[in-house]
Order: structure tokens, then C-alpha cells, then sequence
């Protein structure tokens, strides 16, 4: 294990230490928008597979094989996804890795949100495909402290370690401390974080359903819902701004012209009434465009 500070530098390191440029890495799409400005900023090429909505988000491993190349040096997996909050089955996870070993093709393993599967799944197991990348900002709502983790096979992490001592030198070691108390209670913490996450999921779920397509999470703290394509993206994400509710468009996130994604971080009283205000909002700018 080696500490970073955020899973962000530890993926960006591992991506710099894994690929040169000219040479590419396989991501799945809709996407976290950190991979694409990494790859851009190291000089190694970015390929997407596209996951698609009425497929509930599951992958296609045939398209996976025909993408996978003599340059490709790197399958992401982020699983549970930002900003789709989906989660693959264990199954679908194992056939990833499996095609990455046939092809000794390394696994990076974006684990930010796997502590809030809501099937409350162990962490991930460790071996000599993967490389776990993992962040304290999820689980434990600790963003502003910038503490995460990868784990990896041991000549990567000395590698890890001597690119950090020339770079950011290391995490406070205070932050790694308050880290690690956490760490003791996780299993509470996690299990209280993951029984908001899904009630959450679950409300907009039934307030969203009927004004929009989605496919309910079954992880993280998102919602990605699909506005219906008779409404220009950028003048909803104007009336909500109007209206005080701010969402992400779902372009930034890939090819994904009519979406926006939603995070359920907030409570109730604050979350029920910001989807009331985006389902009349998709009512008001449907009738005006029919």
C-alpha cells in the first residue's frame, strides 16, 4: 500500500508509471471526467466503451476484446461509476479481469465508491492483475483532507513511493492519523453511509421515474437521469440554476447529450424539495415545447 494524497494522484501516478505516450488505456463510458484531462496531461490516448442506458449500464466484453490492442496498456474500472452510480455484478468484474490476464493487461481498479455497494460488499481482494486505487473522500466524507490510497505489486509501490518523495513528498502525517481512526470504524461507517446512499438512490428513483428515463442506482450517491430530448440541455441546466439547483451536464461525463447527474449527498429536507423543483422543471419546458 502506498498513501497518496486523494485516490486522484494515485490513479494519475499509476497512469503515468503504466503508459507512455503514443500508447492508450480502455475506459468505460459515461465516465469520470479526471481520466480524460490525466491521459491528456501524460500524452497516451484515451479509448471509450460505451455503456448503454437501456442495457442498464452492463458492459459489452466482446467490444472490449476488439478494443484491446498492441498499444493498450491499462483496462480502468470503476466500478461503482461515477456519475452512473452502477455497480457491475461480481460476475461481469471477473470476466473484466479475466480477459485483462489473458492479455496480461493490467486492471486499475477505481475504487472510490465500492464501500457503497448497496449489497455491502468486502473490499476487493488484491492480485497481481490489479491495481486498487481507493480515496477516505466517499466513504468517510472526508474530501477536504486529500488522503488516499493504492495497492499494488511491490515493485510498483517502491516505484510509487520514489515518484512521490520527488514530487509531493508525502500526506501530513496528522491527515494519515485521522485516516486511520476511521479506518477502525469502517465497518459502522460505511454501513450507515450505504443505508443513506440507497434511501437516497431510492427517493429519486420514485420522484424522477415518471418525468425522466433512469436506471436506478444500485450504488454511490448519484443519479444520472435522461431528460427527455424535446428540452435543450443548456436552457434546463439555466431554469435550475434560476431556481437554485445546481446540477452537472451529462456531456462532461462522455456522449451523453440529454442527461444530467444529480448528487443525493444532501438530507431529505434539503434533497426532496431540489427534485421536486427538477421534475416541474422538466413539466414546465416539456408542455412550452410541445
Amino acid at each position: 500500500m502506498v498513501i497518496t494524497p486523494g485516490s486522484k494522484w494515485g490513479i494519475f501516478m499509476l497512469l503515468a508509471q503504466q503508459a507512455k505516450p503514443g500508447e492508450n488505456v480502455i475506459a468505460f463510458s459515461p465516465h469520470w471526467t479526471g481520466y480524460e484531462s490525466m491521459c491528456r496531461g501524460i500524452g497516451i490516448r484515451l479509448q471509450f466503451i460505451r455503456l448503454k442506458e437501456e442495457n442498464n449500464w452492463k458492459p459489452d466484453f466482446e467490444e472490449l476484446t476488439s478494443a484491446i490492442d498492441a498499444g493498450t496498456r491499462m483496462i480502468v474500472l470503476n466500478s461503482p461509476a461515477n456519475p452512473t452510480s452502477h455497480a457491475w455484478s461480481e460476475r461481469e468484474e471477473k470476466e473484466l479481469i479475466s480477459i485483462a490476464s489473458e492479455k496480461r493487461i493490467p486492471v486499475l481498479a477505481d475504487d472510490a465508491y465500492r464501500d457503497l455497494c448497496f449489497d455491502g460488499r468486502p473490499d476487493r481482494p488484491f492480485t497481481e492483475e490489479i491495481r486498487i486505487a481507493h480515496t477516505f473522500s466517499k466513504t468517510f466524507g472526508m474530501t477536504g483532507w486529500r488522503l488516499g490510497y493504492i495497492i499494488v505489486p511491490e515493485l510498483l509501490a517502491r516505484q510509487s513511493i520514489a515518484f512521490n518523495q520527488r514530487s509531493i513528498s508525502n500526506v501530513p502525517v496528522f491527515i494519515q492519523e485521522a485516516g486511520n481512526r476511521l479506518l477502525i470504524q469502517k465497518k459502522k461507517l460505511a454501513a450507515k453511509a450505504r443505508k443513506n446512499c440507497q434511501a437516497r438512490a431510492g427517493l429519486a428513483a420514485r420522484m424522477l421515474g415518471t418525468k425522466t428515463e433512469m436506471v436506478v442506482p444500485n450504488a454511490g450517491f448519484y443519479a444520472f437521469p435522461k431528460i427527455p430530448a424535446s428540452i435543450p440541455l443548456p436552457a434546463f441546466l439555466d431554469a435550475l440554476l434560476e431556481k437554485g439547483i445546481g446540477v452537472a451536464p451529462g456531456p462532461a461525463f462522455g456522449n451523453n447529450p440529454h442527461h444530467i447527474r444529480i448528487s443525493l449527498c444532501r438530507e431529505n429536507k434539503v434533497l426532496r424539495p431540489a427534485l421536486e423543483k427538477i421534475t416541474e422543471t422538466v413539466e414546465e419546458m416539456t408542455s412550452s415545447a410541445t
